[in-house]
């Protein structure tokens, strides 16, 4: 039996602008030397939780809700860190599991702990980060579409390669 193997190349985007004879260019994500298209993708997708988990905002957001009222080991950093990658990696995540994902932050806490800054506080602060991360993505939205207003067409073309079983 074949092996299947599967081929990746970039995904180009024909733009096509306004004048009789249609302008068309192909836009692909241009990687460096050595670089694959998903090493660029998984570093588009680290610059945006960059963008959306910037230490110095959401520590400011942590006092202004009063989450953080004193210097603490579980800062607000750590604390909507722990949160979110822990909610990903365990989807009902208990509190032993989310203290293990504190201490992977050098932060060490016991689940009677971390119950304990489960509180209204942490909630606010969670709906400002919802909020701020929806702001983020409202804000991508609208630029991609100022670029993409001055085309009358967008085509996607895959050029995704795959191999069939030479049964087939």
């Amino acid at each position: 039996m074949a092996s299947k193997r599967r081929v990746w190349k970039p995904i180009g985007i024909k733009l096509t602008g306004f004048d009789r004879n249609p302008k068309c260019s192909i836009l692909s994500l241009n990687t460096t030397k050595g670089e694959t298209v998903l090493d660029k993708i998984i570093n588009c997708v680290a610059e945006g939780f960059e963008r959306c988990f910037y230490e110095p905002q959401i520590e400011q957001m942590a006092r202004d809700c009063k989450f953080v009222q004193r210097k603490s080991k579980l800062t607000g950093y750590v604390f909507v860190k722990t949160l979110v990658f822990g909610c990903i990696q365990y989807p009902k995540a208990t509190l032993k599991q989310l203290c293990q994902i504190v201490s992977d932050f050098g932060v060490t806490i016991k689940p009677q702990g971390l119950d304990q800054r489960l509180n209204a506080q942490a909630v606010v602060l969670m709906r400002q980060m919802l909020s701020h991360v929806l702001g983020i993505a409202k804000a991508q939205r609208r630029e991609v579409a100022e670029v993409l207003d001055q085309f009358i067409a967008v085509y996607f073309l895959d050029r995704t390669i795959i191999s069939l079983p030479a049964t087939l």
